[in-house]
């Protein structure tokens, strides 16, 4: 999903807590701050799964740290915790 706001891959689904206009669009972790206090978060038409750049396992985007945009299907991409764990232990 892309962000209404500069199309970015979005992780929030929200709806406008006034008006009439009660049609949900999303926002990305930028665009949402910046309107938190107008808009309700509302749950999305699918669950949000994101892509670990050490293992390629698929799992939650809240399993995921240090993501950014760009993977497979637009997918969000990150480090899973097994693989923070062996970049840690690898590095020290």
């Amino acid at each position: 999903m892309r962000c209404l706001g500069c199309g970015h891959p979005a992780l929030k689904t929200v709806r406008w807590r006034r008006g009439v206009a009660k049609r949900a669009f999303n926002l990305c972790d930028r665009c949402y701050p910046p309107l938190a206090g107008s808009v309700w978060l509302v749950r999305g038409p699918v669950s949000v799964f994101g892509v670990c750049r050490g293992c390629g396992e698929w799992l939650s985007v809240r399993d995921l740290a240090e993501t950014t945009p760009g993977g497979k299907w637009d997918a969000v991409l990150g480090s899973c915790p097994g693989c923070r764990i062996e970049s840690c232990t690898s590095a020290g």
